[in-house]
């Protein structure tokens, strides 16, 4: 069996996809993301949604706990307006999701 290990996605499908492909073309039996999926791209909810239909399991990394919580996970000097900002885009992006994609 052939499994593969993916992580810091960082919510860049583009790339995600890239990935993707060359292991399709190895024949790749299973995966597993060992975090950091969708904080900090421009694609957060679309990273969600592939890894959804992947199906694999995922180990929540720190910048999507960040994400998540909002507490600080680490970052040296603490996050700038910069992050802020971003994360509060992220989070409307998934937010927009649930309505697309409501659990259940």
């Amino acid at each position: 069996m052939r499994i593969a290990i993916i992580s810091d996605i960082h919510g860049n499908l583009i790339a995600l996809d890239a990935v993707l492909d060359d292991l399709a073309a190895q024949r790749v039996d299973w995966g597993v993301c060992l975090g950091d999926a969708v904080q900090g791209g421009a694609q957060p909810a679309e990273v969600v949604v592939r890894l959804r239909v992947l199906g694999w399991p995922i180990v929540m990394g720190n910048a999507d706990a960040w994400l998540f919580s909002g507490m600080e996970t680490g970052h040296a000097g603490g996050a700038t307006p910069s992050m802020l900002a971003i994360r509060e885009w992220s989070l409307s992006q998934l937010n927009v999701l649930a309505g697309r994609y409501p659990a259940g």
